[in-house]
């Protein structure tokens, strides 16, 4: 991923034509932008392939999952490490190297409460370089609305 980049005008209204509608096919948004949709197509390949743009996805909710925030304090030196480490854990929904208080965060997702037990208490103390670990349940969930 590229850490700078210009995107120009007709990017910037493609990137924002699929965050209002992430399913609409290729004709329309083409046709809003006023270009040909294999244009359209062939731009946002392009921002993807670049790491300029990307999709993200959230799992489903259940009625059992259970989902906390996880501050991780290191060892000096290895937040990235331990943050590559996890992004690995199919429960790490997002990892994110942070300043402050904490080295690393981790949005953790599973599927019921005992599975969440086990991740914390017993993933988290095979992870290298941990200095601190502090989990804040997560008890309601808010999402986003189109």
């Amino acid at each position: 991923m590229q850490d700078s980049a210009e995107l120009d005008e007709v990017d910037l209204a493609l990137v924002n034509a699929l965050q209002l509608q992430p399913r609409a096919p290729w004709a329309l948004v083409g046709d809003v932008l006023g270009i040909n949709p294999v244009t359209a197509a062939r731009r946002w390949a392009r921002l993807e392939s670049e790491g300029l743009a990307w999709i993200s996805a959230y799992p489903p909710i259940t009625p059992h999952q259970a989902n906390a925030f996880v501050e991780i304090a290191c060892e000096p030196g290895q937040g990235l490490s331990v943050a590559e480490e996890l992004a690995n854990d199919p429960q790490a929904m997002t990892v994110d190297v942070t300043a402050g208080g904490r080295d690393v965060l981790v949005t953790v997702n599973a599927p019921t409460p005992e599975i969440l037990s086990s991740y914390l208490l017993e993933r988290m103390s095979r992870v290298p370089h941990l200095r601190h670990v502090r989990s804040h349940l997560i008890i309601r969930t808010y999402t986003e609305g189109m």
